[in-house]
């Protein structure tokens, strides 16, 4: 998908998700998920989960970051957090505690960290994630095309990213899809779905382009998600702050 068919899309209000390949259920804690695969491929794939976020568990977020939200940054040389205008949004970022289970944010974040796991075989640990990142979308504000971690194929570096769960509790009115530029695939969550992909092979190369995304502008109203970047080779003690998202150390 070429940038002016992103556009294309991103201005066709009328598409909805694009139909899977294959639809199945996970079943997690007596619970049962639909899942709907959109792109199967051993470093690369991409699910839509339905029902995963409950209206609590939004409400819960939203209370988390009222008050909280400054202008989204990305990461930058060195780690450092940069203000640009290929990420125009609002956002809020926390770390759950993993120890109490009866918090509805730690729930939600174990719940698919556990699912990244099911999915895949890597095995994530709960210590040491970048925790959630709530992020408010206003008309006008978009995510210009790019990938969470690293996607041209590149050999793995141990602290890198390489899972996204996009957590949705508001669609916008109008606009706001997301867009999987290079696999020719749209999403236009809803509420209570999550999107689940994974970048990273059983060869220990990445993705090639297949899940560079992004998000297209809300013309109306506002879009409300939370978003988990997965990495492995994090610990307490060396957290996901000592690496960059492509692995490079910032730690000693």
């Amino acid at each position: 998908m070429t940038e002016s068919l992103r556009l294309a899309v991103c201005n066709d209000t009328s598409l909805e998700t694009s139909e899977p390949i294959e639809s199945d259920f996970w079943e997690h804690e007596g619970k049962s998920y639909r899942r709907d695969i959109l792109l199967q491929q051993p470093a690369a794939t991409i699910s839509v989960l339905h029902n995963f976020v409950s209206p609590a568990e939004c409400a819960d977020l939203k209370e988390k970051g009222e008050g909280k939200l400054v202008n989204a940054e990305v990461t930058g040389e060195g780690g450092a957090g940069v203000l640009t205008t290929e990420r125009r949004a609002l956002a809020h970022s926390w770390v759950p505690d993993s120890d109490n289970l009866e918090a509805l944010d730690t729930q939600l974040y174990v719940r698919g960290i556990d699912y990244a796991n099911y999915a895949t075989d890597y095995g994530i640990e709960v210590d040491g994630q970048e925790g959630i990142n709530l992020i408010k979308y206003e008309p006008g504000m978009e995510y210009m095309p790019h990938c969470d971690g690293q996607c041209e194929g590149q050999e793995y570096k141990p602290g890198a990213r390489v899972a996204t769960l996009i957590y949705y509790c508001q669609d916008a009115d109008v606009g706001g899809a997301t867009t999987f530029t290079r696999s020719n695939i749209v999403v236009k969550g809803k509420p209570g779905q999550a999107v689940f992909f994974s970048y990273l092979g059983p060869d220990g190369h990445t993705d090639k382009g297949l899940t560079y995304h992004s998000g297209c502008p809300v013309l109306e109203g506002e879009k409300w998600i939370a978003t988990a970047w997965l990495r492995l080779g994090v610990t307490k003690e060396k957290t996901w702050e000592c690496f960059d998202p492509s692995g490079s150390p910032l730690c000693d």
